[in-house]
């Protein structure tokens, strides 16, 4: 029989492997990003949106937000439990247009448009991860717990660096 670690490997990797590795925002990604459009802005914006909740659902960003929350705060599963409950208990799940303000940033930022996709894919991609492995089990099960410092450990994306360097704004 199959251990709840195994299972939940072989999902993460099927949820994964069913999904498209980056959004494409359909600008293209060669063009700097500082030289976008306001619709270009907005197209980039909804696809992002559309990614994000095809690969972390804003029920499941609340979850991963109190679980790791509540393991910062406790060293018993007990206990994190108790926080990462009484958390999702009061953080409503709120879907935000987030997407009606949407601007190019200052034409100062020369990352692609590409270099953004790219980083903002595996940034999503890395908190989906998360997601699987951050829970309170981590405290009691020393592998869940090594999987799970692997993932928050593992070096961000050139794209993310290219990014951190030439346009933190955007980050």
């Amino acid at each position: 029989m199959p251990s709840n670690l195994s299972r939940v490997l072989l999902f993460v990797v099927l949820l994964l492997g069913c999904a498209p590795a980056t959004f494409d925002s359909g600008v293209a990604p060669d063009k700097p990003y500082g030289d976008v459009t306001f619709d270009e802005a907005l197209a980039i914006c909804e696809a992002e949106a559309a990614f994000l909740e095809q690969q972390l659902p804003a029920r499941e960003r609340v979850e991963l937000q109190c679980a790791l929350t509540a393991l910062a705060t406790t060293i018993d599963s007990g206990d994190c439990e108790t926080a990462r409950g009484a958390c999702i208990a009061v953080t409503p799940v709120v879907e935000i247009d987030r997407c009606a303000p949407a601007l190019p940033p200052p034409t100062s930022c020369r990352v692609t448009v590409g270099d953004y996709e790219a980083c903002i894919s595996w940034r999503i991609r890395q908190d989906a991860r998360l997601h699987a492995f951050a829970t309170c089990g981590v405290l009691d099960d020393v592998t869940q717990r090594e999987t799970l410092d692997e993932i928050q450990s593992e070096p961000e994306a050139a794209a993310c660096a290219r990014m951190r360097r030439d346009c933190p704004a955007l980050l």
